[in-house]
């Protein structure tokens, strides 16, 4: 029987038009797709130029060359003058925005009044805001600007609680530069000064001398749990020192002995314990303390703690503050503080806390539960014979912290 081709007829037009409706489908797909790569290159270009802005600022507060304005010569910038500024349009190139940059500084506090805390924010519409003028979008930098000048920047007179956040290798900060990483958590650092073959193993997440070696064999280490006390010891001999020379003293070293001694009463108390020293520089001794320490609480594992007062020796130290004889020598230490405490009781009556106490400089060190870096100190001549040297004050004159008080003898 013959076929009848009248009764498909159509069926290929109902397949065409199905197909045209599958691929409209996929190409307004394949269309929004390219309008958010599109707008997402957009932004990226965009908040990449805003990052470009922002640091540009940052790098313009941080490129000065003097600390006081009245000091500014030419185009130089100060220190004393990095201050907000409001909100404003910034010319950007290869984007279609406008760029609004804000730069906020905090109020310096008393206690860092060398740190200015600056935040720059670059805020901006793109293409999803409901109005241009109407920015939608913002990245922020921020960092810390110290108010040293770059010429002074390497100097010993600056604050002595200041110190790395952390050191290569993700050690701790109190583990020595010249440290060499065990690979077993440990490091092993060679004091110099220190007698031949002596080394102290730190661990290298809390910072605590673990062991102390008289050789390189292992079977030679003795456990220790011990803090490091550290710093440098600077000299201004040739006169009465000037607050000037507190901030860059460039006298000749001296043999300088350092120790720390544990009165009794103290934790732990015993005898002193000898400190190595080294020329870190014709100008500059760096000494290395390795503290015994004892449980504060034995109920609370690893609050060592440990307390004691620096002294000097290998120099001819005046008996008094009033010693004004020309061959004698008094030490002075870098320290905001004035404070002389003596005794833990006085520590506790005065109601400062221990940490924040020992943070700076202190006379003696008390119940101190971690390592102390950056305890500098200056070796001042007595006197001329006719009148008592002191130790330096503060310049007001200019923002270096260098202000110093009696350590040797402190009366």
């Amino acid at each position: 029987m013959p076929c009848r081709p009248g009764r498909q007829a159509g069926v290929s037009l109902i397949e065409a038009l199905v197909a045209l409706a599958v691929m409209a489908f996929g190409m307004l797909g394949v269309v929004g797709m390219q309008t958010n790569l599109r707008s997402n290159a957009d932004l990226s270009r965009q908040r990449a130029e805003a990052v470009r802005l922002a640091q540009e600022e940052i790098e313009r507060v941080r490129n000065f060359s003097v600390l006081l304005t009245a000091d500014i010569t030419g185009s130089q910038q100060s220190f004393q003058a990095i201050a907000p500024v409001a909100a404003a349009s910034v010319a950007a190139s290869a984007v279609n925005t406008t760029f609004f940059r804000e730069t906020l500084v905090a109020t310096p506090t008393a206690d860092d009044p060398l740190l200015r805390h600056v935040q720059v924010r670059v805020r901006w519409a793109d293409r999803r805001a409901s109005d241009a003028a109407t920015p939608n979008q913002f990245v922020e930098l921020s960092t810390m600007v110290a108010g040293i000048p770059p010429d002074l920047a390497a100097l010993h007179a600056m604050r002595t609680d200041r110190a790395a956040m952390q050191l290569p290798q993700g050690r701790n900060v109190a583990v020595p530069r010249g440290a060499v990483d065990l690979g077993d958590g440990t490091s092993r650092f060679t004091p110099p000064g220190a007698s031949p073959g002596v080394s102290w193993i730190f661990s290298n997440s809390s910072g605590l001398i673990t062991r102390i070696c008289t050789s390189v064999s292992p079977s030679s280490c003795a456990t220790a749990n011990r803090w490091l006390l550290t710093g440098r010891i600077a000299f201004a001999t040739g006169g009465e020192p000037t607050a000037t020379e507190a901030e860059n003293p460039s006298d000749l070293a001296l043999s300088v002995t350092v120790q720390v001694e544990r009165p009794s009463g103290y934790l732990p108390s015993g005898s002193a314990i000898t400190c190595t020293t080294a020329l870190a520089g014709t100008t500059r001794l760096e000494y290395f303390c390795a503290l015994p320490t004892t449980l504060l609480d034995p109920g609370a594992p690893g609050q060592r703690v440990w307390s004691g007062r620096v002294r000097f020796g290998g120099i001819s130290l005046a008996s008094s503050l009033s010693d004004d004889e020309p061959d004698k020598y008094k030490v002075c230490r870098y320290t905001p503080d004035e404070r002389q405490f003596t005794a833990a009781s006085e520590v506790t009556a005065a109601g400062e806390s221990f940490s924040d106490y020992n943070a700076r400089n202190p006379y003696s060190f008390l119940r101190v539960n971690g390592p102390q870096l950056n305890k500098n100190f200056l070796v001042i001549s007595a006197g001329d014979g006719s009148s008592a040297y002191s130790c330096p004050d503060e310049d007001t004159a200019t923002l270096i912290e260098s202000n110093t008080w009696p350590q040797d003898p402190a009366s």
